[in-house]
């Protein structure tokens, strides 16, 4: 008996031990081999004194490779809330691995000084909760190799714009908010987003302006809500692709008047229509906005013929069209502006919702200028025209 309970004793002996050398520390962070991938280890710890000197110099960079033994290592991975809880408040900069593919949950979050982060190239997600509770963060560019985004990221942070990569098809909101809280945020790009889950975007009272994706499918249940200031919806170029709105949602957005479609044919869309008063998406209390010479197929369409208002203004096709008096012209086409003048006529562009993009004082006689999907005005001259970019 005593021989077997020495042998157990032994071998869970061995396994603590075994354990234990899983992980080492190189320089204040330690560390455990990615058993997954040989040459690639996981940053699970920070020793206190590294946290003590990167709170001291508000700056803390993340090794991108280490040298252990006669291994030459590269840190692909941070762990699950190895940032979190260690009292970085003050820190201002944050470097991650270059190589970073995968970030744990909880890291990026509560560092109320925090104004610049660099995530690297190769990011392929994060597991939730990060990028959240940082108020001074203004600027934040996702890697185009991101796949997904944890529910409970981007909540109450300083972004302005935020333009999602295209390899991120689907976004959810679980047990935690997702794009939440976001004061500054007055541009967001979908990118290739399909669908959007129920109550990701919530409380972000600068946005003044959407865009549809030709790629987006369906908007869930109380995807959109809280936008005080959205006041301008825009689909790009479907081509009858069929498109779901959930209901209950565009709920308190007071503001929102205008939809603008490029396609020329409707296509059609399930609305999930449910009761939510004043609050919700009203499309009788909107202008849908159509090429010149759709009015009267969308104004039999099922549900755009509900839109209170619908008019055909060009939106979406390209043009060129000259002044009355030959002073000037200008051609729009794959996300280009050409404008031919006389010269010395004064040129500004502006969105439409006011947002300045393009201004010169004294234009040449040929000016090119690359301009993103939109629908925008711009002055020339004493002229006034509004074109659409697609």
């Amino acid at each position: 008996m005593r021989r077997v309970v020495l042998t157990v004793f032994l071998v869970l002996g061995g396994m603590c031990l075994a354990k234990a050398q899983d992980s080492f520390s190189v320089d204040g962070f330690v560390y455990e081999y990615n058993g997954s991938e040989k040459g690639e280890v996981v940053l699970v710890d920070i020793e206190y004194w590294r946290v003590e000197d990167a709170c001291e110099k508000r700056i803390l960079h993340l090794p991108d490779a280490i040298n252990y033994g006669n291994e030459r290592l590269i840190v692909t991975t941070v762990g699950n809330k190895v940032l979190s809880d260690k009292g970085f408040d003050s820190l201002k900069e944050l470097k991650m691995p270059a190589n970073l593919r995968i970030l744990g949950n909880s890291n990026i979050r509560d560092m109320a000084n925090l104004q610049r982060v660099d995530i690297g190239e190769e990011l392929m997600g994060d597991m939730g909760c990060n990028f959240s509770n940082l108020p001074l963060l203004r600027k934040l560019e996702l890697p185009s190799s991101m796949e997904y985004i944890g529910t409970g990221s981007f909540v109450n942070i300083g972004v302005e714009h935020i333009t999602l990569p295209d390899n991120i098809k689907s976004l959810w909101s679980d047990i935690y908010p997702t794009f939440c809280n976001l004061p500054s945020l007055s541009r967001l790009d979908l990118g290739g987003i399909e669908f959007v889950g129920r109550g990701v975007f919530n409380n972000m009272p600068q946005l003044k302006e959407l865009r549809c994706s030709a790629s987006l499918n369906e908007i869930a249940w109380e995807a959109f809500s809280g936008l005080g200031n959205l006041s301008v919806i825009y689909f790009d170029k479907r081509d009858g692709k069929e498109f779901i709105l959930g209901g209950m949602t565009f709920v308190d957005c007071p503001l929102l008047k205008d939809v603008y479609v490029e396609d020329e044919v409707p296509f059609n869309v399930v609305w999930k229509q449910e009761a939510g008063g004043d609050r919700c998406f009203a499309p009788e209390d909107y202008t849908l906005h159509v090429p010149e010479g759709s009015v009267s197929a969308f104004s039999q369409s099922p549900f755009w013929s509900l839109f209170g208002n619908i008019i055909g203004d060009n939106a979406g096709i390209d043009q060129s069209i000259m002044s009355d008096d030959n002073s000037w012209k200008y051609e729009v086409g794959n996300n280009l502006l050409n404008v031919w003048s006389c010269g010395n006529l004064e040129i500004s562009i502006v969105t439409v919702d006011g947002r300045p993009v393009y201004s010169v004082a004294d234009a040449p006689n040929e000016v090119a200028i690359h301009l993103t999907q939109g629908i925008y005005l711009m002055c020339i001259g004493s002229d006034i025209v509004k074109f659409a970019v697609r």
